[in-house]
């Protein structure tokens, strides 16, 4: 996960989180930065959970048509098998395979890209 600069643990695509968003994804990462733990990979693992699920949270205040709609979880592993997120791309490429799985996992329209 690439943060914007050392003081700030936010990823670089997350620009367009709100302040809540945003103070939520750093409590999450907080409770896994404890310098007790000795395996970074397991961190980095965390960290990336930290991600999506605050991602999810943000696609789901954007798009509220999808609140109390049921996630269809084996349409979504489908498309990010398809369109595996890009954690490692540039914000672009990241978003618009999230909108697009789960706009599928949702039964929302497909995104226009």
């Amino acid at each position: 996960m690439h943060a914007q600069n050392n003081d700030d643990q936010l990823p670089r695509f997350s620009s367009g989180w709100t302040d809540a968003e945003k103070a939520h994804f750093r409590e999450c990462v907080s409770h896994i930065s404890d310098p007790k733990r000795e395996n970074s990979l397991q961190l980095s693992s965390d960290s990336s959970a930290c991600l999506i699920f605050e991602e999810q949270e943000h696609w789901m205040n954007l798009h509220p048509q999808a609140q109390g709609r049921k996630e269809n979880t084996a349409k979504e592993h489908k498309c990010f098998d398809k369109h595996p997120l890009q954690i490692k791309g540039t914000a672009k490429e990241f978003h618009s395979s999230f909108d697009l799985c789960l706009s599928a996992a949702y039964g929302l329209p497909k995104p226009k890209l």
